[in-house]
């Protein structure tokens, strides 16, 4: 296979076709296709590759995700969806919508299986779970590199999939990251307790003003305040100005940048196991 290649025109129908997957017999293609000035999709199968009929219509126009060409499942900020898929896709049902819940997608994200697990891979690299392919996400996970790419790389992910028990991660910086997804790991978001504003003005030339909040269980002398290049070096830390100027569970300190090149920097606060994070572009 894959000596001689055909051309199929895509239906004139649809401004988008894309083949997502294989029916569970192995007889037919999946595809995910939208009409021009739509706001839906529609699941499509085909024998051919030429010929589509739509087996599902008037679906959220959502992040979406295929497994094992029998189960559909697209997920918004407000509900989860599931359409079931015959073995040989010649039919589909849809379910009602569910309110997900626990760390519910707010934000555009990439999606796929590991085994049982819906791993949902969002901004530039927090990792949750759902056991129950999308009604109730966990996480973020604590991972060491995770935690360490997030701080350096500014970059956002592009790609999601996984081989075998690993699910790989690739940044538009060309950075991919790997791991095993066992099973949904409890932990609280890493923005729950503390909270490290955007650094005001954002690009600065000299200094910049950095507020961080935190909750009344947070001892402030627990938190520490350090600047970081995208080397994962330490270049300031401001943690002694942020304990001296506490205010009603808040804090707001100067940085200034004198005598470091231009670029982008990682302001991190932590405490204990809480980490919050903000990314600051120095242009003079």
């Amino acid at each position: 296979g894959g000596i001689t290649w055909d051309v199929a025109e895509r239906p004139k129908d649809y401004s988008s076709l894309m083949i997502e997957s294989l029916s569970h017999d192995g007889s037919s293609y999946i595809a995910i296709g939208m009409r021009p000035q739509a706001a839906t999709l529609e699941v499509l199968r085909s024998q051919n590759g030429r010929e589509w009929t739509v087996i599902a219509s008037n679906l959220p126009n959502g992040d979406y995700v295929f497994r094992d060409g029998r189960l559909l499942v697209i997920v918004d900020s407000l509900e989860t969806f599931h359409v079931a898929i015959s073995n040989d896709a010649s039919s589909a049902t849809v379910s009602e919508g569910m309110r997900s819940s626990g760390a519910p997608i707010l934000e555009p994200n990439l999606l796929c299986y590991s085994g049982d697990i819906l791993v949902s891979v969002r901004g530039n690299g927090r990792v949750y779970t759902s056991a129950d392919s999308g009604v109730t996400f966990e996480g973020p996970l604590r991972d060491a590199c995770l935690s360490y790419m997030n701080r350096v790389d500014v970059s956002f992910v592009k790609t999601l999939y996984n081989l075998g028990n690993k699910v790989y991660i690739g940044l538009i910086s060309n950075h991919v990251m790997c791991g095993p997804i066992g099973r949904p790991t409890s932990s609280v978001d890493d923005a729950l307790d503390i909270y490290t504003n955007p650094p005001y003005p954002n690009p600065f030339h000299a200094e910049t003003k950095i507020r961080v909040s935190w909750y009344f269980n947070v001892p402030s002398q627990t938190l520490a305040l350090k600047i970081y290049n995208l080397y994962g070096d330490e270049v300031s830390d401001l943690t002694a100005q942020l304990q001296s100027k506490v205010e009603d569970f808040a804090s707001v300190v100067t940085w200034n940048a004198e005598g470091l090149p231009d670029g982008v920097y990682v302001v991190v606060c932590r405490s204990g196991r809480e980490v919050s994070s903000q990314k600051v572009i120095l242009s003079r």
